[in-house]
């Protein structure tokens, strides 16, 4: 692994979506040894089932946190390679749409995080130095979508499949509400500890330290990790299987 080097991006960011990459490994590796290995695991509840939500709830944070970051600080305030961005980001979301309807057609991915993320990019371009906005868009839109999810929303049409939790068999699932209000709020937490891109509280992180390298490493890294841990996981289980 190559060493971090001193720091010209803020640590505490990178370090927290390494976090969110390792417990995404996780529960992934749990749930390959449900589906693929056969295991008895329960994922549905308990401590596998909080690393998973905490793995999304993160990714999706900080996703909407480095948004403005990269805004102020990498596209020096234009909005176009946001909007770019947000567009490639959306297309690899559809990419697996197509990947899964062929090869896993019963599982689909129809609306999971990547398409999330990447229509949060193209939607927050708007709510950019609006703190205030996005975070109450984002208390409520959150709050809504929790509400929904008690709903029995999966009698109706699946047009509604990006909007509101719809009970239905996927890989990976993750409706505008509530996570759009997740995305939204993380964009408000970021533009209150990094105002204009500045940092606002001085946090003393050692990035050269064993145990942090690898996790900013793997938060530097995270969209390449989250396509290719996935195959090497299963192959793994498959290989275990055969031996």
């Amino acid at each position: 692994m190559t060493p971090v080097a001193p720091y010209s991006r803020y640590a505490e960011v990178d370090l927290l979506r390494g976090v969110a990459v390792a417990f995404m490994i996780i529960f992934h590796a749990a749930f390959d040894l449900v589906f693929f290995g056969g295991q008895q695991l329960d994922l549905d509840s308990g401590i596998l089932w909080a690393i998973g939500r905490s793995a999304a709830v993160l990714f999706i944070l900080l996703a909407g946190a480095s948004m403005g970051l990269a805004w102020r600080r990498k596209h020096e305030g234009k909005k176009n390679p946001l909007l770019m961005r947000g567009i490639q980001i959306l297309g690899m979301g559809i990419a697996l749409t197509a990947f899964t309807w062929i090869f896993f057609h019963e599982y689909t991915i129809w609306f999971g995080v990547l398409h999330l993320i990447g229509l949060g990019v193209i939607i927050g371009i708007a709510a950019l130095s609006r703190p205030r906005l996005t975070f109450i868009a984002g208390t409520i839109i959150t709050g809504i979508g929790i509400l929904l999810s008690f709903s029995a929303f999966s009698t109706l049409a699946p047009a509604i499949v990006p909007l509101v939790p719809v009970a239905f068999r996927t890989f990976d699932y993750f409706p505008l509400f509530p996570w759009m209000g997740i995305f939204l709020l993380g964009m408000s937490l970021g533009e209150h500890f990094f105002p204009s891109g500045r940092q606002r509280y001085r946090i003393s992180i050692n990035a050269t330290h064993p145990l942090a390298q690898p996790l900013i490493w793997a938060g530097r890294n995270s969209l390449l990790l989250y396509f290719i841990h996935q195959p090497i996981l299963v192959g793994a289980i498959m290989l275990l299987r055969i031996a």
